[in-house]
């Protein structure tokens, strides 16, 4: 792990991104934060991409912009690591005083970085949530309609069920780099979720942490996967969070799992129901040992699970449409909704 330089020579935010094959994704990315570090001092914001072995034009993609800006970090691995550990390699690697790892087909909206560093440069906070919104097709004709500001936490738990299953979200999450414990992340077992463990192991160690609630994070819809959700988002989340907080801060772990289950898990489980996915029953069975004793479980999600299919659907929607509207997502979805059928009418 390269050890940290003086505060004085320290960028204040690093953007690590992590990529593998995406090379077109990943030009279009490097592009929007460029013109945005060119305008506020490319010492304040420090650019780090991490390639995880790409056989495709990637690497053509980063002789072009580092030809363009020497300050522009590039780590190509000689083999493909896993996602996982190349999420570790941005994070060890980061120089900022911030690390915010970046998904390589998001971006933030213009502007951001411009309004963001002076916040960081004013204070201390373990973890910066930014809110995303997801894009089909035009990201700037889909962005919701947004007039939120910024809000200040002290108590962990009251930020963690604000923020819920976003701080799964890599884009989402801008962390402090000094309170996370120095270890070799590398050595971490893959479970999909290693960012999760750099964001409790800050979350617990910090007493300060912000929510901006403008939309700040453009992210390609449906454009990741791979996994078994309710392994990772279930089983190996819920393991996080007893390794992190259970023990130290039960009341902030409480939080982070009545907001999983209020606000995401209904839209998912309701998914299953829909598309008439056959291992919606085992998944009902590790759900249940997951949250046996959690009545929200009992109340909210189990009847998706358990209803006769439309009455399930009709019940999984309402608490979808609820889960949104706690969370402060129902403008967004509207909008989503608006742009979809759209686009349907103007196909036909």
């Amino acid at each position: 792990m390269l050890t940290n330089s003086t505060t004085s020579e320290r960028p204040t935010l690093t953007i690590a991104i992590p990529t593998f094959n995406r090379a077109s994704f990943l030009s279009h990315t490097l592009e929007r934060i460029q013109a945005q570090r060119s305008a506020i001092g490319n010492d304040k914001v420090e650019l780090l991409v991490c390639d995880n072995h790409s056989d495709d034009s990637t690497p053509d993609v980063l002789r072009a912009v580092q030809a363009l800006d020497l300050s522009v970090r590039v780590i190509r691995h000689d083999t493909n690591i896993g996602p996982d550990h190349n999420i570790a390699t941005c994070f060890m690697r980061a120089r900022g005083r911030y690390v915010w790892i970046l998904g390589d087909d998001d971006f933030p909206v213009d502007g951001l970085l411009m309004y963001l560093i002076p916040i960081l440069e004013k204070a201390d906070y373990g973890l910066v949530y930014l809110k995303p919104y997801g894009y089909d097709a035009d990201p700037i004709a889909e962005r919701p309609l947004s007039r939120g500001g910024e809000r200040e936490y002290t108590n962990l738990a009251d930020f963690l069920y604000r923020v819920g299953a976003h701080l799964t979200f890599i884009s989402s999450i801008l962390v402090c780099k000094d309170c996370v414990e120095k270890r070799d992340y590398l050595t971490h077992e893959s479970n999909n979720l290693l960012q999760l463990e750099i964001y409790l192991a800050a979350a617990k160690r910090s007493s300060k942490y912000l929510y901006i609630s403008r939309y700040s994070v453009s992210c390609k819809r449906n454009n990741s996967g791979g996994y078994d959700f309710t392994e990772v988002f279930v089983n190996r989340l819920s393991a996080a969070i007893d390794r992190h907080l259970r023990q130290h801060i039960p009341e902030a772990a409480r939080a982070l799992r009545n907001a999983v289950l209020l606000r995401y898990y209904p839209q998912n489980v309701l998914l299953m129901r829909l598309r008439r996915d056959k291992k919606t029953q085992s998944n009902y069975l590790q759900f249940r040992k997951a949250f046996k004793t959690n009545a929200i479980f009992w109340v909210v999600v189990a009847p998706i699970f358990n209803l006769p299919r439309w009455p399930a659907i009709a019940w999984g929607g309402a608490w979808m449409l609820l889960g949104r509207s706690l969370g402060g997502n129902l403008t967004n979805g509207i909008q989503f909704a608006y742009h979809r059928l759209r686009r349907a009418l103007y196909a036909q």
